[in-house]
């Protein structure tokens, strides 16, 4: 039989252990006391952050086959495009990669209009990063989603720069 005073331990042990992991996770600094005990904790992005990841993934493997269709087509306007391919395409690598089941329509035959299909598919995908930026539950994996949002706004710049070169 336990005796009152290992009952009585092991019950302050828990009270304590208890105590401090509901300080860790109410100060969101639980990884921190999982180090101190010698446990090595690992991330895993949320269940929404998955199905998150792998919209982002099919958005930029859209942005990517967009671009590259443009500037094989228009080689007038690969020096353009090309450093906005080889971005989305690291991008895309960080994500886990294109998804290869996506095709796209021929580009327009017109450069301006081309570049005009070009320019709202990074529009689109502008905005739809900034918004799942808000949506994302893990923090680091809303910073990628805000560095891809703001990448994308820079070569809405170009884009359109590009665009006007062309008048």
């Amino acid at each position: 039989m336990i005796s009152r005073r290992a009952l009585i331990g092991t019950g302050a042990g828990v009270v304590v252990a208890a105590g401090a992991a509901a300080t860790g996770a109410h100060t969101h600094r639980l990884d921190d006391l999982a180090r101190t005990v010698g446990v090595d904790p690992r991330r895993r992005p949320a269940l929404s952050d998955e199905a998150l990841i792998k919209r982002v993934q099919a958005d930029q493997s859209v942005l990517v086959l967009w671009t590259q269709a443009v500037s094989s087509r228009q080689p007038g306007l690969s020096p353009s495009l090309k450093p906005l391919i080889a971005i989305t395409k690291t991008q895309l690598e960080d994500l886990g990669g294109a998804l290869t089941t996506i095709n796209v329509e021929a580009p327009p035959a017109s450069p301006k209009a081309a570049l005009d299909v070009v320019i709202d598919v990074y529009l689109r995908a502008e905005k739809n990063r900034s918004r799942e930026t808000i949506e994302a539950i893990s923090g680091d994996f809303a910073q990628v989603l805000a560095s891809i949002a703001a990448s994308l706004a820079q070569s809405i710049v170009v884009l359109n720069k590009a665009r006007k070169s062309l008048a």
